[in-house]
């Protein structure tokens, strides 16, 4: 299982107190609902060939974006931020 982290910081002393979200290492997502480590292997699959899986520059801004699961999946694999392949051909 990955470690936990805790990602923002509030002051105690204010009303609007609230407990930081605690977010895990790997996948920095939030646990125990966001996080998806525990669905991916142990370790990253090996391929024979690469892999390159091309984001929209919106969803890659989006901080639960689930694009980057493949990353943790697979060796060889490569997330590019582009509008249309031809971005990056």
């Amino acid at each position: 299982m990955a470690d936990i982290v805790v990602d923002a910081t509030s002051d105690a002393g204010s009303d609007d107190f609230r407990r930081p979200r605690q977010m895990c290492a790997k996948c920095l997502r939030p646990t125990p609902t966001g996080c998806f480590c525990a669905s991916t292997p142990a370790q990253p699959i090996n391929t024979r060939g690469a892999l390159v899986i091309i984001r929209h520059p919106h969803e890659y801004k989006r901080p639960l974006s689930t694009s980057n699961v493949m990353t943790f999946c697979m060796h060889r694999c490569a997330l590019v931020k582009a509008r249309a392949v031809k971005d990056q051909v």
